[in-house]
C-alpha cells in the first residue's frame, strides 16, 4: 500500500516516481511540492490514467528538500535513466510544455548537454535508486520467496539455544537477518549467520 502524504510529508520540492502497485515497476516520474505526488486527478495523460487504473499506484519519493531548479534537473535525469519509452511521461521532464514530445535528435542533444556535468552525491544516488526499479511490497517479497523455494520449512537454532521452525523468509524478517545468508545456511553453503544454524 502506498504511503500516505501525511506520513511522508516531503520537504520543499521533490522528485517522485509512480510505480505499478502490482510489481513495483516505474511508470511515471514527476517533480512536485506539497501533496502533488498523491494527486491522481486532472493529470491530462490518458496513458497514466490507464496504467493507474489497471495496476494501481505506489508513490515513491526519490529525493526531497530540493529547490525547484534542482528538482527539475533531477526529474530530467531520472527520466533519462529509466528511459522515456519505459514511462508514460509526455515529456522528458524539466519545464517541458505539457504534451510536447521531443524528437530523437533533440533528446540526444539534450542528453549530451548534461553529460560531464557534476551532480551531488544525493542526486547520483537518487538517479541510481530510480533506475533499479526494485521496489517490492512485503507481500510481493513473500510471494517471490515462496515461489523460489522460500516456503520450505526448516528448523534453526540460535547461539542462545532458541529453536525456531520457520521458512527462510519468516526467520529473516522476524530476526532482521539477511535472507540470502539464511538461505546459504539452509543449503549447507554456510555454517551460521548471526549465530543461527540449521538443525534440520
Amino acid at each position: 500500500m502506498t504511503p500516505l502524504w501525511n506520513d511522508v510529508r516531503p520537504k520543499g520540492y521533490y522528485v517522485y516516481i509512480h510505480r505499478r502497485a502490482d510489481n513495483g515497476k516505474p511508470f511515471y516520474v514527476g517533480k512536485g511540492v506539497d501533496a502533488r505526488a498523491w494527486v491522481y486527478y486532472g493529470r491530462m495523460n490518458k496513458r497514466w490514467d490507464r496504467t493507474a487504473a489497471k495496476h494501481g499506484v505506489y508513490v515513491s519519493i526519490i529525493l526531497d528538500g530540493l529547490t525547484e531548479k534542482e528538482a527539475l534537473a533531477l526529474e530530467v535525469d531520472v527520466i533519462d535513466e529509466i528511459g522515456i519509452d519505459n514511462l508514460v511521461n509526455m515529456t522528458i521532464g524539466g519545464e517541458g510544455v505539457s504534451g510536447l514530445v521531443h524528437s530523437d535528435d533533440t533528446r540526444m542533444k539534450m542528453s549530451a548537454s548534461r553529460k560531464g556535468k557534476s551532480k551531488s552525491r544525493d542526486h547520483a544516488k537518487a538517479v541510481a535508486l530510480a533506475k533499479t526499479g526494485k521496489y517490492r511490497t512485503e507481500e510481493q517479497k513473500r510471494a517471490m520467496s515462496i515461489a523460489k523455494g522460500g516456503g520450505t520449512i526448516y528448523t534453526f537454532q540460535s547461539s542462545c539455544g532458541d529453536t525456531v521452525t520457520s521458512t527462510i523468509y519468516d526467520l529473516s524478517a522476524r530476526y532482521s537477518l539477511n535472507r540470502s545468508k539464511v538461505w546459504q545456511v539452509a543449503n549447507g553453503q554456510r555454517m551460521t549467520h548471526k549465530g543461527w544454524r540449521l538443525i534440520k
